[in-house]
């Protein structure tokens, strides 16, 4: 007869077994390649057995992994100073290989007695002082031309200006609104012309629309551009009588 099964009973629960920390790969060719150096130069016997524990030693190799870590991370945070001191010990090296230079004898040149003596050199010029700079440039600027005057900001009015004459033209005149040129002044004309050049007073007037120049005295009205008398102004009926 078959023994009842206990399903009561625990299963058995092995340990989990933790695993050891391991030395990164990055950090573990290195380690790997200074225990290939040292066991090369120990098995040519340039080292002994203490000399090649105290490299391997020195490597970490026996050491914890934190401890092994620190040590290589250190080297790889010094790895440019490292690189340009081996460098510098490598060109020294090459340099001290290469074969020292000779120096060549320098060759005199023969002395030709029939040749004519050579002139002496001439001293050399001092430099012009400061002064003397300063006179050549106030001699260059004498000799340019004087620019234009600049007119004064604030003209000094003359002491009697000549008030502006406002002459009539004969009404026979062809071209009006026409510029004037200043012309030295003509002869004396005849007594019967005084009058139409002598000096009017003037104002704006507006007739239907229109703008001219108006005496008040006499009612005559004249054009704004030509000053041609154009007719006579009636204040008393606002008539105009144009001629």
């Amino acid at each position: 007869m078959s023994q009842p099964i206990d399903t009561l009973s625990t299963p058995e629960v092995l340990p989990v077994k933790e695993k050891k920390p391991s030395l990164p790969a990055k950090f573990a060719k290195f380690m790997q390649f200074g225990y290939f150096f040292v066991s090369s130069v120990s098995d040519a016997g340039m080292l002994d057995p203490d000399e090649a524990k105290a490299l391997l030693e020195r490597l970490a190799i026996f050491a914890q992994v934190d401890e092994q870590k620190a040590f290589y991370q250190a080297w790889l945070d010094s790895a440019k100073e490292s690189n340009k001191a081996m460098r510098k010990i490598v060109a020294a090296h090459h340099k001290a290989a290469l074969p020292p230079k000779e120096k060549k004898p320098r060759v005199k040149k023969p002395i030709d007695p029939d040749a004519p003596p050579k002139e002496p050199k001439k001293p050399r010029s001092k430099k012009s002082s400061q002064n003397d700079l300063i006179n050549e440039l106030s001699s260059l600027t004498s000799t340019l031309p004087s620019p234009n005057p600049v007119p004064s900001p604030n003209p000094v009015p003359s002491p009697n200006p000549v008030p502006a004459k406002k002459t009539r033209k004969n009404s026979n005149s062809n071209s009006k609104g026409a510029v004037m040129a200043v012309a030295p002044p003509p002869p004396p004309p005849p007594a019967a012309e005084e009058e139409d050049e002598e000096d009017l007073e003037v104002r704006d007037f507006i007739f239907d629309g229109k703008k001219y120049l108006i005496d008040d005295s006499t009612g005559n009205v004249f054009d704004c551009d030509s000053n041609e008398h154009l007719g006579v102004y009636n204040v008393a009926n606002n008539k105009m009588t144009w001629l």
